[in-house]
């Protein structure tokens, strides 16, 4: 059999087999302060450093998952529940992953309130409509979530520009990029831009398993300056 749902699920890479065996070699507690303690350290803060260097975001932006779904839970459920009184609406593009839309729809029994926003005829979002969902001042969403690589599709959206109308909005913006990581570029920071202490994109999902690396992996990257 030939495999070619890589869009699904990637095969283990030789190279990542090999970093993954030689990590469980190191026995020891990355909290502790013991030398074992600090050689497991080391190995999880040096991958840390090599994930933030391919994605353009600092080492303490990166917080390790056990994958994509939970990276985007992780990332929606905060995003509300920093919300002041939970209220306000999460701004919902059609064609999102079911990790968005199932996180998105229990949200909704705990209050939230989800705006829709259409794509075009081919899957894109336009970033007019998503500013207009996501609203100003006192009608401003609470936050707005988009898949940067449509999975099924292969839709490409403009992240930067989706990123510059949540900022210009002041609304949180978090990023579905598990399909779009090791096969478009992807920048935290450039996509970001110079939304410092503001809105705009303040998270970034991703998952191992979309590029080579074992299922159960992923990460969520979270904006210190958000």
């Amino acid at each position: 059999m030939i495999y070619l749902d890589h869009a699904a699920s990637t095969p283990l890479r030789p190279a990542a087999r090999d970093a993954w065996i030689a990590a469980t070699a190191e026995v020891g507690n990355a909290s502790s302060v013991h030398g074992s303690g600090q050689a497991a350290r080391r190995v999880l803060e040096d991958a840390r450093e090599e994930v933030a260097a391919r994605l353009d975001c600092q080492p303490i932006e990166v917080v390790f998952t056990g994958g994509g779904t939970e990276s985007i839970n992780l990332a929606l459920k905060g995003l509300w529940w920093e919300r002041p009184g939970n209220t306000g609406a999460i701004v919902l593009p059609d064609g999102e992953h079911h990790a968005t839309l199932d996180t998105a729809a229990w949200l909704a029994t705990q209050g939230a309130v989800v705006r829709p926003v259409g794509l075009d005829a081919v899957g894109r979002i336009a970033p007019a409509s998503f500013a207009e969902a996501m609203g100003s001042d006192a009608e401003a969403a609470a936050l707005a979530t988009a898949l940067v690589v449509n999975n099924e599709v292969g839709t490409v959206q403009d992240a930067a520009a989706l990123a510059a109308a949540a900022a210009e909005a002041r609304v949180p913006l978090h990023l579905d990029a598990v399909g779009a990581v090791a096969h478009v570029p992807v920048s935290f920071a450039g996509w970001r831009g110079d939304a410092r202490g503001a809105s705009g994109l303040v998270a970034l999902s991703l998952s191992g398993h979309k590029f080579g690396a074992p299922v159960g992996t992923g990460a969520l990257v979270v904006s210190r300056h958000a």
